[in-house]
């Protein structure tokens, strides 16, 4: 039914080892799909993990050339997938299994939306080992995890760029998910920004999408720059739009999203124009606003038995520190 994908890449075994680690201590009930293409160290360390757990579960290992970019990585990887529905993890992201239950539960039964997830909260660690550490702090913007559910798609994609969340780790469909990949790979874009952005529009225009009141995910966001496949300075709207590839992007991605509205709204292609126009300045605004942070989500809430998000949180945990619950 749904295949859980997990591209590891670089030297980051020790992320895909306590990841492995959460997932079997989870009884995970999903096939898993490992998209390899580490440096030489890390792979071994990786395979001989994957040579260890195979029994435990219904797991698929697959190396990849290194010189690939992470999408192109995925998108083969997808094409080897046959479950209707697909979650790609991060290796230092955790997804609890009740998000993931719950999210597929509602797609199977809404086909009319795109994909679906709960609330996605960060963390921070301080590091005890490579594999362990104590969470220091958790934030989550719920202002920015919207459900999005207007019956046209023109609509859809106005709301969703007017307080963008970036949707890769959602619960998808996966013949949609694997085509809006490969559009955007076709597409020769040379910006990695447009890289989400493209098929996560996409993804909205063709179906809805719906946030479900669960801890869903909890990612890491304090990692050394050596772990980041991609350039890992801070988002300037403004150096993005000046950047000389910035024009022909831009124009390859706004005729990508016409296309589409023209052909679920049966509008002009002058009007999909002047729709995605809107829908960018209202990205542009969205992402220069400051949300502040949910305090449902905070570490001290969390870590309360009270908290109707604790047993999601728990195992989250448990995987990373031997401590007590603060």
């Amino acid at each position: 039914m749904l295949t859980i994908l997990i591209p590891t890449y670089a030297n980051r075994n020790f992320f895909f080892a306590r990841l492995i680690n959460y997932i079997i201590n989870c009884d995970f009930k999903y096939d898993i799909y490992i998209a390899d293409s580490s440096e030489s160290d890390s792979l071994e360390a990786n395979f001989r993990l994957f040579e260890d757990i195979a029994p435990k579960l219904n797991i698929k290992y697959n190396i990849y050339d290194k010189r690939l970019d992470w999408l192109e990585k995925v998108s083969i990887a997808i094409d080897d997938i046959q479950t209707p529905y697909i979650l790609i993890n991060a290796d230092d992201d955790f997804i609890t299994p009740s998000g993931i239950e719950r999210s597929l539960t509602f797609l199977e039964a809404n086909p009319d939306y795109s994909l679906a997830s709960g609330y996605s909260a960060n963390f921070e660690l301080t590091y005890k080992s490579n594999n362990q550490g104590i969470i220091k702090n958790i934030s989550c913007q719920t202002s920015k995890q919207l459900t999005v559910e207007h019956r046209q798609s023109y609509k859809r994609l106005l709301e969703h760029l007017s307080a963008y969340e970036p949707t890769f780790y959602a619960v998808h469909r996966t013949k949609q998910l694997r085509y809006n990949f490969k559009k955007y790979l076709d597409s020769n874009i040379k910006d990695f920004r447009f890289m989400e952005l493209l098929p996560s529009c996409m993804s909205l225009i063709q179906g809805k999408k719906k946030i479900i009141d669960c801890l869903y995910l909890l990612r890491q966001v304090d990692l050394p720059k050596k772990y980041y496949q991609f350039n890992n300075t801070p988002y300037l709207m403004h150096d993005w739009i000046a950047d000389p590839n910035w024009s022909n992007d831009y124009n390859i991605f706004r005729l990508n999203l016409a296309e589409l509205l023209v052909n679920y709204d049966k509008m002009i292609i002058d009007d999909a124009l002047k729709i995605i126009k809107i829908a960018m300045w209202k990205y542009m605004i969205s992402q220069n606003n400051q949300f502040s942070n949910d305090k449902r989500f905070s570490l001290q809430e969390l870590a309360k038995a009270s908290s109707p998000y604790y047993t999601d949180f728990f195992p989250v945990f448990k995987t990373l520190s031997n401590e007590i619950m603060p």
